[in-house]
This record gives structure tokens, sequence and C-alpha cells, in this order.
């Protein structure tokens, strides 16, 4: 436990204006503990309550809430216990962490700390996988987590589902100030540099909470492609705007075939002096009617010898003159388009890539997007079978918990059993992905095909142990059954996957 004194200051956003005080850097603490009286006049609310243990062994009861921190010269966001009016402020080991910094209780002053790790060795060493999250990884679980039940109540999905955006503006905001959005992005262009399986975390408490919106569609389909194919310029366009909230993204991908691969794309983009004409039909392009850009996976050529070939990639608005997005009516109300071009010309220097050498590039986009969405689903599943294990222990039949009669109880024991055997797979699919493994693409498959196919059977459980009210839509598990179908068929259903399974298997 460190005993000195630094200067910072406490503000509600990432603007301020910030409160400066001095706080005493106290590594026995976790969250940081600042006087009641002075978040109230800073407007931070209270969004929930703590138990903490003192010194004495004493346990309290003290409410926390969200706001940022300003430290050295940079802000971030994090965690504050609303603590007695006469508290000293004090600094905890979470915020440190969170801005990568450590206490020397010896010289008394705070010192850069070394990288957590992310699922890797840093020495040029074979890599090996660690089955559980780090303390980077769990306090990004928790604050997600945190954050999104104070944010994203049932309330706010169902208002979605409805809404034309299909998302709130405000809360993409609130995630983008939390570095939500730059979670992958290289620090350089705005974003705080982590890895896949940060992602992954993240994403396991988006399904738990079913975020609605463009996430996915913007850091995953234009923020993965980009950072693997763009130019400096367009990296210096595009990446620090989708780190801070302003810019949101999709990539046009699918055509009527309903292919994932690239004999699938058949939208055609001629040569036309320094332009190219699109021409062609794009279907399910999801959030396509909020992106203020799209990445447009196009024919320039033919085949070739590889199969592959020919396939060009080209940032393009969606409001551009001779494009036009219809909405397509879905099972989960998620934003899906169909988009269609008709003489768009697009300039040559929003190319992505080279002609005719751009599906290497969609490749890496879908694998990072398959793992997105099988976190996704560990996610959902989790919180479904949570929901359904509460209700089946408080339903009461004949007189005892349905959870007592065997029938009950082997359909919650199959869908814990899913849950962790999807959260396993996904896991060793994103770690394999992050490290470049030689199994990787078969690890991603796989998680795919077990994920979907778990997920499935976790929701439908779910329904038949809730009984009728389990398939009405006022009830909350139906959201569930509904967001899970949407995500199974996203990036290849089970069937597809274990094709390609089987493939690797050369069988």
């Amino acid at each position: 436990m460190s005993t000195f004194s630094v200067d910072i200051g406490v503000g509600q956003t990432e603007t301020g204006p910030f409160e400066n005080m001095e706080a005493l850097v106290d590594t026995g603490a976790f969250y940081g503990w600042i006087p009641r009286s002075v978040l109230e006049r800073l407007k931070i609310s209270p969004s929930g309550t703590r138990t903490f243990v003192l010194a004495n062994g004493k346990e309290v009861d003290e409410q926390i809430g969200y706001g940022w921190i300003r430290l050295q010269g940079e802000a971030g966001p994090t965690i504050f216990v609303f603590a007695p009016d006469g508290t000293e402020p004090l600094l905890g080991a979470y915020t440190l962490e969170g801005f990568g910094l450590a206490a020397d209780p010896i010289k008394e002053r705070l010192v850069p700390m070394p990288k957590l790790r992310a699922y890797h060795s840093t020495e040029q060493t074979e890599a090996q996988m660690d089955l559980g999250l780090d303390e980077q990884q769990e306090m990004l679980k928790n604050f997600a987590r945190d954050f999104l039940e104070k944010e994203c109540p049932e309330s706010l999905v169902r208002a979605m589902e409805e809404d034309e955006k299909g998302y709130s503006p405000e809360l993409w905001q609130k995630m983008a100030q939390q570095g939500w959005m730059g979670l992958i992005i290289p620090e350089q262009y705005g974003g705080t540099g982590m890895n896949l399986c940060e992602l992954v975390v993240l994403l396991e408490e988006f399904g738990r909470a079913l975020v609605p919106g463009p996430f996915i569609s913007t850091v995953v389909l234009g923020g993965v492609p980009t950072m693997e194919a763009g130019t400096d310029q367009q990296k210096d366009w595009v990446l620090p705007k989708i780190a801070s909230g302003e810019l949101i993204m999709t990539m046009a991908l699918t055509e009527p075939s309903a292919k994932w691969t690239a004999d699938g794309v058949q939208l055609e983009a001629k040569k036309d002096g320094d332009s190219y004409v699109l021409n062609g039909t794009k279907l399910f392009v999801p959030d396509a009617h909020v992106s203020d850009s799209m990445i447009v996976v196009a024919r320039t050529g033919p085949s070739g010898k590889d199969g592959e070939d020919g396939i060009t990639l080209f940032y393009v608005n969606p409001k551009e003159q001779g494009a036009k997005c219809e909405q397509l009516k879905t099972i989960a109300s998620d934003k899906q388009s169909e988009v269609t071009f008709e003489n768009v010309k697009v300039p040559a220097y929003q190319m992505l890539g080279q002609e005719g050498k751009g599906w290497r590039i969609v490749e890496r986009t879908q694998k990072v997007a398959t793992v997105a969405a099988c976190a996704y689903l560990v996610g959902l599943s989790q919180m479904d079978f949570d929901v359904t294990l509460n209700y089946a222990k408080e339903r009461v039949q004949f007189g005892r918990p349905i959870g007592s009669f065997q029938a009950i109880q082997h359909k919650l024991a199959d869908a814990v059993i899913d849950v962790d055997g999807s959260r396993f797979i996904t896991y060793k699919a994103a770690w394999s992905l992050q490290e470049n493994e030689p199994d990787a693409d078969l690890m991603i498959s796989m998680a795919k095909a077990w994920t979907s196919d778990a997920s499935r059977r976790v929701v439908a459980h779910g329904q038949q142990i809730h009984g009728g009210i389990g398939f009405t839509k006022e009830y909350k598990i139906q959201l569930y059954f509904r967001r899970q179908k949407w995500m199974e068929l996203m990036w290849g259903d089970a069937d597809y996957h274990r094709e390609l399974v089987a493939q690797k298997l050369e069988v």
C-alpha cells in the first residue's frame, strides 16, 4: 500500500470542467474515493452500490459512479466511490492501471507499469494460451458490465427496435468516451491499442446487454480493413474518427446469392478515367442506413486461377448519387439493408488496397467479425441462462420450484455446458487469430459452428422452461431468442462453418 499524494483533476466528461485536488495514492484501494459533495458539484451521478471492506475489516456500502480523471496531463474514464464528506481523496489501483501507471513507494512517485499481458508473451518465445482473464481484461469486463447495466437497460433495447436509426446517439458517444470505439485501434490514431481478446471481453458484455447499434459494423467492418490495407492518408482520415465516435461505417459484401465467398461478388466496378463506376446490388448490409461511409466489395476483373482475383474494395458514401438504401424487415429488428448502386462514380483514391487483390482484406475482416459474433453470442447465451436459472428457482408448481424437477434440471445442465463450451472455444479462436497461429482458421470455424448451435439450444431451453410466457414479446426472454437468430446467421451459419472445418481436415 503506497501513501503519497499526487495532483489530479476530477470531471464528469472528457472535456471537463475538472476540479483540481490532491489525492493520496493508495494501491490498497481499488477505485478512486472522492468526497460526495465534490462529485455532486460536478454532476457525477451514482450508478450503483458496492460493498467495500475497510482496513479494520468493517464492511460498508457506498455508491459508485462514472467520471473522468486527469492525471499527469492526460484524461481517462474511471469509477469513483461517493465517499463521505471529509474523506481525503484516494487514487486506487483501478485508476492507476487504466493510465498504465504503478506506484513507486520508495521514491514516492508514479512510474510506467509493465504492459499487462493480452493473451500473449512479449518475449520471442512460443506463445502460450492463458485460459483466464488478466487484470486489465477483468477490469474491462467489470467496468463494461456496470456501465451497460446503467446506460443500456432493457427499455432502451426495446425502444431501439422501433427507432428508425436503431441506436442511441447519446449511448454511442458515451461508449466512445470510454474508449471502446478505439479499443483495437493503434494509439497513434487515437485508439487504445488493445488486442482482439480485449474486444472479445467487451463484446461478451455487449451480448449480455443486447447493445443495439453499429459497433461491430464500425469497429470491425470499417476499422479492421482500414488498419490492414489503408494508405497513411486513409488511416489518418478514418481511424481517429472511428475512435472518437464521429464516424459510422459498415461493409457491403453479400449479394442476392447470399454467399460469403469471393465468387458471390458480382457487383461491377468499371474503370472510367481516374474513377470507377459501380453497378449492382448488395443485400443484408448491416447499419447501412446510418453509415457515413461503407466499404464496398466489388469485382473489377475475372476471378483468375486463384478464384479470388478481381476483387477490389472502395470507400463509398452511401448518400452518393446513384446509391439507394432500403431497410429490410428482420426477425431481430436489427437494421440491415438492400443497397443498390446505379452508375455510382467513385474516385480512384477511394480504393482500399490494390486493384484486384482485395479478397485477402475481406478474409481477414471476416475472421475478426466471426469471432466478434461468437463473443456476442456467448454473452447473450450467458444472460439468457442466468434469467432462466433464476426463473426456475422462483417459479413454483405443485408446491415446489420447477427447478427441482429432473426434466428442468437436465435442460439447465445442458445450457450451462453449452455456454461454457462456447466461451472456451471463442476465446481460443480469438487468441489463435490474435497470435497468427497456424490453426486459427480452423479454430474460428469451430467456434462459429459450436456457438451458433449451442446458443440456439440455450435460448430454446430458456423459452421452454419459461413456458408460454417465454414466447411473448412482452417478456425479456424472447429478446434473446430473436437476437440469437440474427447473430447465428451472420458471417456464416453452423453448416457453412462445418464445411470449412471439414475442408481443413482434408476429408
